[in-house]
């Protein structure tokens, strides 16, 4: 049996210990306060894509024109970005800046070690959050327990 060293990591009062399990040890890294967001994002963006409900980020989901760098509409019924011409007096529509289209497509085109190397303001993740949240709560037909969690391990 080889010898295991299990590791603790501390973060805000929260301990997490575990042993090398590979591309699993990545999803420990959700709780850092840096970088727990990004990961967040990268992670469900690619299980989205491998479900068969990838969001569309790069022409508009109701006619199918190219997406410009404008600020632009995101649809969870239609599954992704709707440009400013569609999206205008459509119910349930949710507004996407250019900065949190931007950040999404990086995750959508980019692998995990390109993808840990985005910034974006604390603005542009609680976009990205809020929409994400709202896609995956759409496609789930009810809210997820863990964004909960979260906000009270980070209060």
């Amino acid at each position: 049996m080889p010898d295991t060293k299990f590791h603790s990591f501390r973060v805000e009062a929260v301990v997490l210990r575990h042993a090398d399990y590979g591309e699993a040890d990545r999803m420990l890294t959700l709780y850092t306060r840096q970088f727990g967001k990004l990961r967040i994002r990268y992670y469900e963006i690619r299980l989205l894509d491998h479900l068969g409900f990838r969001p569309q980020l790069f022409q508009c989901a109701n006619c199918g024109r190219e997406i410009k760098p404008e600020d632009q509409f995101f649809s969870f019924s239609a599954g992704g970005v709707i440009c400013p011409r569609c999206g205008q007096g459509l119910p349930n529509v949710h507004k996407i800046s250019v900065e949190a289209l931007r950040y999404l497509r990086h995750f959508q085109r980019s692998s995990y070690a390109d993808a840990t190397r985005a910034r974006s303001a604390p603005d542009v993740q609680q976009e990205v959050e809020t929409l994400m949240q709202g896609y995956f709560t759409y496609l789930l037909e009810r809210e997820l327990n863990t964004p909960g969690f979260l906000k009270k391990i980070k209060s």
